[in-house]
């Protein structure tokens, strides 16, 4: 799976597994890509443990295994920057919740802050107001879902 986003005449793109994002251009289909690795970037790889976990069919050994590593939850594009969201992890793959990447529209790296919540994948932007919108759940004492959103402004970039 990837994410993806249109501003102008591009599209950015980038796998779930893999910090790059591909710009494409929508007219020539020409494409380049970027990315910064940093330091809670933790690249998805078949351990040996979820292998084996897979082949005997202990999920839950799978799912412990996944969560150690980060994935791209999204991705925004507007005229003049690229936004990109994933979930952050510690050398030992402890949860440092989700980050947000900055990057010129050319793909130069500006900077990286984190989140105020997690976000699952249930977040979307107001490009003209320069807000992220995140949708959280939690039950209450009753087992009743209730939804709360988050803001995240950007600002000017």
């Amino acid at each position: 799976m990837g994410v993806f986003d249109i501003a102008g005449d591009f599209a950015y793109f980038a796998w779930e597994g893999d910090l790059n994002v591909f710009k494409i251009n929508l007219k020539t289909k020409q494409h380049t890509s970027f990315g910064e690795k940093t330091s809670l970037y933790r690249k998805p790889k078949a351990t040996k443990t979820a292998l084996e976990g897979l082949k005997a069919r202990r999920f839950k050994e799978m799912a412990k295994e996944k969560k150690k590593q980060s994935y791209v939850k999204k991705i925004f594009a507007t005229e003049k920057n690229v936004l990109l969201v994933y979930s952050a992890r510690g050398a030992n793959g402890e949860n440092k919740g989700d980050r947000l990447q900055f990057y010129t529209n050319e793909g130069r790296y500006i900077k990286e802050e984190p989140l105020p919540v997690e976000t699952g994948r249930t977040l979307c932007m107001d490009k003209k107001k320069s807000i992220i919108y995140i949708l959280s759940s939690d039950l209450d004492s009753d087992d009743n879902t209730l939804f709360y959103i988050h803001t995240y402004s950007i600002g000017p970039k």
